[in-house]
C-alpha cells in the first residue's frame, strides 16, 4: 500500500547448510484468523498465554519493555487479540533453524506444519503470543526505526543479500497513514519481468503471509524495481 516501508529482522542461524522453504512442511497449518486463535470476542493476549509462559516473559523484560507489554491501560497484553502474525512468522523463522521442538506442542509431530492450531492446545498458544509480544522488547523497536529511516532500495537491498545466506526472513511492514503493521515470512525472490494490476515490476520476493491460506498466491508476493517497493494491501 502506498506509503508503506518494509522492517526486517534475522534470527542469527546455526551454521547449517541453507535450506529451502516448503509448504505444507515449513508453514503453519492455520491462518492468522481469530476462529484459530480465540474462544470469544473478548479474548485479549493475556487471555491467551499460559502463565508459565507470562512469568518468562515478565523476567526478561527491562521497564520500559514491561510497561509496554503489561501496562493495564495501554500495555499490547491487555489489548484486544487483533491477529498473531508477528509471533506465527517468527517461529516460522526459528522453524527453518530446526530450534523448535514440534513433539513438545503435538504429539508425533516432526514440523510446523503438523502443530495443532493454537484454539486446541494453550501451549501452542502461549508459545505464538508469547513472541507476538516480543515485537515490544527494545532491540525489536530499534531495529524497526531504523529501517523505516531507511530507503526501500536500501531495504530491499537488505532482504535480498539475507535471503542469499539464510532460508528465511522475517519482514515487517507498517502504513505510515494508518500505523497498522504486519509481519510476513519471506523465504525466496526472483528475477524477472511481473506485471501486477497493470504495472510491470523487476522483481519479486516470495512470502508466506500469516492471512494467507493460499500456497504460493502471486497477489501477496512483494514487487520491486530499481527504486519502487510494491505492497499488496490486505485486511488484517
Amino acid at each position: 500500500f502506498s506509503g508503506a516501508k518494509s522492517i526486517y529482522f534475522t534470527i542469527e542461524p546455526k551454521p547449517v547448510e541453507k535450506k529451502s522453504f516448503v509448504w505444507g512442511k515449513d508453514n503453519w497449518n492455520f491462518i492468522n484468523s481469530s476462529s484459530y486463535f480465540c474462544h470469544n470476542y473478548t479474548d485479549r493476549y493475556i487471555d491467551l498465554i499460559s502463565d508459565d509462559y507470562l512469568a518468562e516473559l515478565m523476567n526478561n523484560t527491562n521497564y520500559t519493555e514491561y510497561e509496554r507489554i503489561f501496562n493495564r491501560y495501554d500495555g499490547l497484553a491487555y489489548k484486544k487479540w487483533n491477529g498473531s502474525c508477528y509471533g506465527m512468522a517468527a517461529l516460522e523463522v526459528l522453524s527453518m533453524e530446526e530450534i523448535i521442538p514440534y513433539n513438545n506442542y503435538t504429539t508425533n509431530a516432526n514440523n510446523l506444519y503438523e502443530i495443532n492450531s493454537p484454539i486446541s492446545n494453550k501451549n501452542i498458544s502461549s508459545l505464538v503470543n508469547y513472541y507476538m509480544l516480543l515485537q515490544k522488547k527494545d532491540v525489536i523497536r530499534q531495529n524497526m526505526y531504523n529501517t523505516l529511516s531507511s530507503s526501500h532500495e536500501k531495504n530491499i537491498k537488505h532482504i535480498i543479500s539475507l535471503l542469499d545466506e539464510n532460508s528465511t526472513v522475517m519482514i515487517c511492514y507498517q502504513n505510515s497513514a494508518t500505523q497498522v503493521g504486519h509481519a510476513v515470512t519471506a523465504y525466496d525472490y526472483e528475477y524477472g519481468s511481473f506485471t501486477i494490476n497493470g504495472v510491470t515490476y523487476q522483481g519479486k520476493i516470495k512470502i508466506c503471509d500469516p492471512n494467507m491460506s493460499i500456497q504460493n498466491n502471486e497477489d501477496y508476493y512483494i514487487y520491486f524495481n530499481r527504486l519502487c517497493l510494491r505492497m499488496e494491501e490486505r485486511s488484517y
